[in-house]
């Protein structure tokens, strides 16, 4: 079986620096951000009804984001802040 080649970044963050900005209260989680910086899909990514399939990716790479992912355009807890909640 050949390996595939991965053409993305992947991180872990092992400060919690992310974990905490964003407000994570479970794990697994995955966040799909783009060149942009914008939050396209944040989630659990195997959670029932709101799976990261390939379908949800399409969509995401379409620029439609997704319409069947858990959390989209999702704020930072520094916006989040900012707006008093």
């Amino acid at each position: 079986m050949k390996k595939p080649n991965i053409e993305y970044f992947s991180a872990i963050d092992t400060k919690k620096r992310m974990k905490n900005e964003v407000e994570v209260t479970g794990i697994p989680h995955v966040m799909i951000i783009d060149p942009k910086g914008i939050v396209r899909w944040e989630g659990w990514p195997a959670l029932s009804g709101q799976e990261l399939t390939e379908a949800v990716i399409q969509d995401i790479l379409n620029g439609n984001g997704s319409k069947t992912a858990g959390k989209q355009g999702n704020k930072t807890g520094e916006e989040k802040k900012a707006e008093g909640k």
